[in-house]
């Protein structure tokens, strides 16, 4: 007869605490058999759960574990969404929706970032591919201004969703904007 083998009694459970922006918070729990194998693994949580805040309850962060100090696993953002929801709730019908997706470079690191714009009325094509123009050409000022925490951090907080608005508003009349996903490439 086989002899089973109890691997959770061998795991010991690690703390991980948040970047610097998020105040390093505690951001959960990871059980592993050595700090040496926290390296590498995620977390997701919502935005609400770090900072108390109810309007966040719609963002969702992932963070990756880079480095284990004193027995503390310390992350960085990997990514981060806002919930399909919240997206389905501000498109409308009579209204346009612009989705734009777009690649930027913050201090060496490649970005994918995913920007909807939901408007007052129903638009012609040449204002959206205008709206479009204009939401990239920000995110690349936004991203040559800001180094790579701060732009993570604006862009999860809203304000460059909001400088974003300003610009798009100039064009047509805008409802909202949102940075509705931005994740960190592979190999960055």
């Amino acid at each position: 007869m086989a002899k089973t083998i109890n691997k959770w009694k061998d795991k010991n459970w690690y703390p991980v605490k948040a970047p610097e922006m998020f105040e390093k918070k505690e951001i959960g729990d990871s059980p592993a058999p050595s700090e040496e194998e926290l390296v590498g693994r995620t977390i997701e949580t919502s935005l609400r759960d770090i900072t108390g805040k109810r309007s966040h309850n719609n963002i969702r962060v992932k963070f990756q574990i880079k480095e284990v100090e004193g027995g503390t696993g310390k992350a960085q953002v990997k990514r981060f969404n806002v919930t399909r929801g919240y997206i389905r709730k501000n498109i409308r019908k009579g209204r346009s929706t612009i989705k734009n997706t777009q690649k930027i470079k913050a201090n060496g690191k490649t970005l994918k970032v995913t920007t909807y714009a939901f408007t007052v009325g129903e638009l012609h094509s040449s204002q959206k591919k205008e709206i479009r123009k204009v939401m990239e050409q920000e995110m690349e000022r936004q991203a040559e201004e800001n180094d790579f925490n701060s732009l993570i951090q604006k862009m999860i907080f809203g304000k460059t969703a909001t400088s974003l608005f300003k610009k798009a508003k100039e064009v047509a009349p805008i409802k909202r904007v949102e940075i509705t996903k931005c994740e960190i490439e592979r190999g960055e």
